[in-house]
């Protein structure tokens, strides 16, 4: 919980960046209610969220979503997941895409080892999947990393007063071309917690 309240505090900061860019347009309500998860990379009581004033972003917190791998450690430690359904409240006639998202970590690959950070989103009833962000490395790496991901999605903002929105988020490590290398990717390596931020993009409904 500790790691969580200094996190919280950075999200705060990062909140006020956004305000400066956000919509003209936007809601003068917006609530993040609910959020269900589940998944290796998420027991229970590792992950949080917050939903910023000016309506402009939102940000899940986790605690256990790392991958890593290395000779002494379990093969189920190269791949983490973390499936989660939110549950929105957003005032009538609004609706919202996801028009990109922020994430920032720790990577450490030893020659040959490939790491990936992905977020992957979706609306129930609609197939189609989008990506948030997703980043690839490729050892030797040693160093935090920092990515601000702009969308540009090609089909209209989903307008149909649905409010709960599916994201899956994975942390993994490849070592197909380096067998018995060791690395770390983990997410916000100042406090230990994943912390990624989505953005926000708003119209009406009609």
């Amino acid at each position: 919980m500790r790691h969580f309240a200094r996190s919280l505090f950075a999200f705060f900061a990062v909140s006020a960046a956004f305000s400066a860019e956000a919509r003209a347009e936007a809601p003068g309500a917006f609530a993040l209610r609910d959020l269900k998860y589940a998944g290796a990379g998420c027991p229970e009581g590792s992950v949080a969220y917050l939903a910023s004033q000016d309506a402009a972003a939102f940000t899940i917190l986790f605690s256990k979503l790392y991958a890593e791998i290395g000779p002494n450690v379990d093969r189920d430690d190269a791949k983490k997941r973390c499936n989660l359904t939110l549950l929105f409240e957003v005032p009538p006639g609004w609706s919202f895409a996801i028009e990109g998202g922020d994430v920032r970590g720790y990577a450490f690959l030893e020659a040959g080892l490939t790491g990936i950070v992905r977020s992957i989103y979706s609306f129930p009833g609609l197939s189609r999947e989008e990506r948030a962000f997703e980043m690839v490395f490729q050892g030797v790496m040693d160093e935090i990393y920092e990515k601000h991901d702009v969308l540009a999605p090609d089909h209209p903002v989903p307008c149909t007063g649905r409010k709960n929105l599916h994201i899956k988020t994975d942390a993994l490590l490849d070592d197909r071309l380096a067998r018995g290398k060791s690395g770390l990717l983990t997410v916000d390596s100042v406090d230990g917690v994943v912390r990624q931020t989505y953005r926000l993009r708003w119209a009406h409904c009609g």
